[in-house]
């Protein structure tokens, strides 16, 4: 049931975040801009309901790749360059917290 959740979560999760990647391009909106809108758009869609979610390692990997590939893709890296998430966050200065 809470895997099914999740599943669901994240479907929505990217699908929201690729409306923002083609509406709010990063040439054409500053990158403060588009955390503005992650922030109030994206993120409470993946966190609703997560109070009842077992948190297993499986589950905790998979919501934090969702989020990274958004963060990469905001801080203009590609997935080929092998940069890690920590770095990828404090030049993005935020913070995850799941």
């Amino acid at each position: 049931m809470a895997d099914e959740d999740m599943s669901n979560k994240i479907t929505k999760y990217t699908k929201i975040t690729g409306v923002i990647n083609q509406v709010f391009k990063p040439s054409q909106v500053q990158r403060h801009s588009r955390l503005k809108i992650y922030k109030t758009l994206a993120r409470p869609v993946l966190t609703y309901g997560s109070e009842a979610w077992i948190f297993q390692k499986t589950n905790e990997k998979r919501l934090t790749a969702a989020e990274m590939r958004f963060m990469r893709r905001i801080a203009g890296c590609l997935l080929l360059e092998h940069r890690r998430k920590a770095e990828i966050l404090e030049e993005l200065r935020i913070e995850l917290n799941m």
